[in-house]
């Protein structure tokens, strides 16, 4: 690559050929994969999570360097964005709208390149690049809370939450019902619709509220990639199909399919139940929650047993959750041997590009839901 610290000329696009795009691939192995896969592997776990819908026609991976648009290779910085539906009600305002927000899971520089400023030159061209694109921006932080807020995207507190099986005595309740992947997809229909009800009916005098849209697919793209890496990396043999657990109380499955079904059906704001949904993360040898909606105190000890009973019977030594309610997590530490620790990585960041100077962000379901 012909370096020039001065930049000129460079360019940022998308990657429109493939050789492009599985360089850009390679990059992104050396940076993250090269501990726990192969090249081949990488590549293969990369072709299967491209046919999943959470990526097609949502992913582009994005390239800064000399002469690209004609397929050219003289690039050493990369990353990528996936696009995704965010919920925003801005201060004042009564209405809730959907707004296309792009996320980025992948942000490297080759590190022969490091420390001359290309990486912080694609960022000042990403920062433009997603500003004519979209209203909101998410990332995740591995540089502190600093270092991205200079260039739009202001960083959040992150707290983990991790219950360890072994420390902890638990029984599952019939109060509650694991849900395979089917049941997964109707539960987060039936969870956005819920969210954006709730969102309408808050008032938002002091701030605006953002929250990404919790879809399937997400949650889908999350278990397919653990899985992949547990059956082809770490020696996993079984998989278990829960996607999740549910608080039903004396409800059966069928009454509540029945429910989900007949009101999303007549478009009324369904009644969502309390959930935790989840991935096998075989890597961290952790049950993780992508997403917790926990509409009573009363309901959690139930799905936290349940939660325990699913890491151990998969061999996880313990759930972990990213952000857990803030009003619950006193109760959930006075019921369950809990470690809560403020994380310094994976720092979640967000830009609303037309923010006014003074406008305060509140950032809902910000918790393993948001983070790619």
């Amino acid at each position: 690559m012909t370096f020039t610290e001065n930049f000129e000329g460079y360019e940022l696009i998308p990657a429109n050929i493939r050789s492009q795009v599985l360089k850009a691939r390679i990059a992104m192995y050396r940076e993250w994969g090269v501990d726990i896969m192969d090249e081949e592997t990488w590549q293969k776990r990369e072709d299967l999570l491209e046919s999943l819908e959470f990526i097609k026609g949502n992913l582009t991976t994005w390239i800064f360097g000399l002469g690209l648009e004609d397929g050219g290779l003289d690039f050493h910085s990369q990353f990528e964005t996936i696009r995704r539906p965010v919920f925003i009600k801005r201060k004042g305002s009564k209405n809730v709208e959907i707004l296309d927000s792009l996320c980025i899971p992948t942000y490297t520089c080759d590190k022969e390149f490091r420390g001359k400023g290309l990486g912080i030159k694609m960022l000042q061209a990403a920062r433009s690049k997603m500003q004519e694109l979209c209203s909101v921006s998410i990332l995740h932080s591995d540089v502190g809370s600093g270092f991205y807020s200079r260039y739009g995207w202001d960083s959040y507190p992150l707290i983990s939450t991790k219950i360890s099986v072994a420390s902890n005595q638990f029984e599952k309740s019939n109060d509650t019902l694991f849900f395979n992947k089917e049941l997964a997809r109707i539960i987060s229909l039936v969870d956005s619709k819920m969210l954006r009800t709730d969102m309408s009916r808050a008032e938002t005098n002091d701030s605006t509220v953002i929250s990404v849209v919790p879809e399937f697919g997400h949650y889908e793209w999350r278990n397919v990639r653990d899985n992949f890496e547990g059956q082809n990396c770490l020696n996993v043999k079984e998989f278990s199909e829960n996607y999740g657990v549910l608080y039903c109380g004396d409800q059966t499955e069928a009454i509540l399919r029945s429910k989900f079904s007949e009101s999303l059906l007549d478009g009324v704001a369904p009644e969502c139940p309390s959930f935790i949904m989840w991935t096998h993360r075989f890597k961290e040898n952790s049950l993780l929650s992508l997403r917790a909606r926990i509409n009573h105190i009363d309901h959690i000890v139930p799905l936290i047993n349940a939660a325990l009973q699913e890491a151990k019977s998969c061999s996880l030594s313990k759930i972990e959750f990213w952000n857990f309610q803030t009003e619950f997590l006193g109760f959930l530490e006075e019921k369950f041997n809990v470690e809560s620790i403020v994380m310094k990585k994976s720092l979640p960041c967000l830009a609303l590009f037309d923010k006014n100077p003074d406008e305060k962000i509140e950032w809902l379901l910000n918790e393993q839901v948001s983070f790619v």
